[in-house]
């Protein structure tokens, strides 16, 4: 996230309040104000589940280099939508890097040092762009992150600019875990 320089595509199923959850949005928020364009895509029933984590949405939601999409948000008028659910787990970066596996974002699936749950094990992939896209696993995954953006399923979140208590905890917390274990950032 760090080294990105002119996009982001993010897309995952969901992620839960967490040390690890608070790093993740406060590298995306640092990488808009770095002027990078930033798409994100959470599944709209478990992506952003909890009041701490819809004011983490709702507020990075209004960032001028920020666009926050829901996968198929709980609709209770259309029952037959309820099982629609958004499982992937993919971020996109300047066209070039593709990570993607089976990890959402929270610290069950990182394990930081003082983590004490239970911890579940997940592969990622990291493809890089070594020549031009062409058909390139990196391509279909550019492809299919613009169809689900796209689609008539994914709309956008509501953000909301007002100032909260939760987004400084948030930004706090990241900056105490990275202070504390600088080796996840080198």
């Amino acid at each position: 996230l760090r080294e990105a320089e002119t996009s982001l595509d993010i897309v995952y199923h969901s992620t839960h309040p967490s040390v690890t959850t608070s790093a993740f949005y406060t590298e995306v928020h640092q990488a808009a104000e770095r002027g990078i364009r930033v798409r994100v895509i959470l599944d709209g029933k478990a992506g952003a589940s909890g009041s701490e984590l819809k004011s983490i949405v709702n507020r990075l939601a209004v960032h001028p280099n920020i666009e926050f999409r829901l996968y198929n948000s709980l609709n209770v008028l259309a029952a037959w939508t309820w099982h629609g659910m958004l499982h992937d787990k993919m971020m996109i970066m300047d066209e070039r890097l593709l990570l993607m596996g089976g990890r959402n974002i929270a610290d069950r699936y990182f394990a930081p040092p003082d983590f004490s749950g239970s911890v579940t094990y997940d592969r990622d992939v990291l493809v890089a762009k070594t020549r031009e896209l062409g058909q390139s696993v990196l391509a279909q995954g550019l492809a299919y992150f613009d169809l689900l953006w796209d689609s008539p399923d994914t709309r956008p979140a509501k953000g909301r600019a007002r100032q909260d208590g939760k987004w400084l905890l948030v930004t706090e917390q990241a900056a105490a875990f990275e202070a504390d274990h600088p080796d996840y950032y080198a």
